[in-house]
């Protein structure tokens, strides 16, 4: 006789911080730490589908338009799971300094 156990998802959104740098590289991990059958994980950007089928999610090189609510799901036959992070893109600051010429009157 053959049992089977399932047991629904709980997963954890381990990222470096809320913020980073615009240039900046990002990996975000979805860590598994409950579920059987095994999980399968789908990762989500303000709602919609952006990676499926792994653990790990790159962003490269970020800009403004990769702001926003990042999601790992976890879903198997017993539910699913879902943790969230909303990342900030700080714009990189640039300051010009000038040397102006003053006028002797």
């Amino acid at each position: 006789m053959c049992v089977l156990s399932i047991v629904p998802p709980k997963i954890k959104l381990l990222s470096p911080g809320r913020y980073t740098q615009e240039g900046d590289s990002v990996s975000l991990t979805c860590k598994i730490i409950d579920g059987s059958p095994e999980p399968k994980i789908s990762w989500f950007k303000d709602g919609d589908l952006q990676q499926e089928e792994t653990t790990i999610l790159i962003l490269a090189n970020v800009t403004d338009r990769d702001e926003g609510i990042y999601t790992c799901q976890g879903l198997n036959a017993g539910g699913s799971f879902t943790d969230s992070i909303n990342l900030t893109v700080n714009s990189k600051l640039i300051i010009i300094i000038m040397n102006i010429p003053t006028i002797k009157r």
